[in-house]
């Protein structure tokens, strides 16, 4: 046994995140968009397009749903568009009652997220073009007629 590590306490540290947090990691293009509160528009950057197939849970009870749900509301601080990598850590806020009557449904929150730009949209056009020509080159290269056989 590791010295200082007392591992029943980690198995019901654990347990208490697996039941109130989910921490997902994940790749999403993130878009400029204007949102407009009253007479007020403001400009958030935001997820764009956001799929299940976008991040995976590492460890937690959350819902891909939710999850989509939540980050579809939320505004991220970046300064520009383009895709990035995220690690978020949501928590789940019980729904509250009064009198037998639930008068807030639980919700899930982001309370930390790691967010870190990758490429802009038009970098990964332009490698996304360069592969398809590198692509069709390399394919060239190895094809043959009956004429070159001879």
């Amino acid at each position: 046994m590791e010295k200082g590590l007392n591992y029943d306490e980690l198995i019901d540290d654990l347990l208490e995140i697996d039941e109130n947090y989910t921490l997902i990691r994940g790749y999403s293009d993130v878009e400029n968009v204007l949102v407009k509160i009253g007479s007020y528009t403001e400009s958030i950057f935001q997820f764009k397009d956001l799929k299940k197939d976008n991040f995976h849970i590492i460890i937690g009870r959350c819902d891909e749903d939710d999850i989509i749900k939540t980050l579809e509301e939320e505004s991220f601080d970046v300064e520009r568009e383009g895709e990035y990598e995220f690690i978020l850590l949501l928590r789940y806020n019980q729904p509250e009652y009064e009198s037998d009557h639930m008068i807030m449904d639980g919700y899930y929150e982001i309370v930390k997220s790691r967010i870190q730009f990758l490429q802009t949209f038009e970098e990964r056009e332009r490698e996304l073009k360069l592969n398809e020509i590198l692509l069709d080159e390399f394919d060239n290269l190895f094809k043959y007629t009956d004429e070159s056989v001879n």
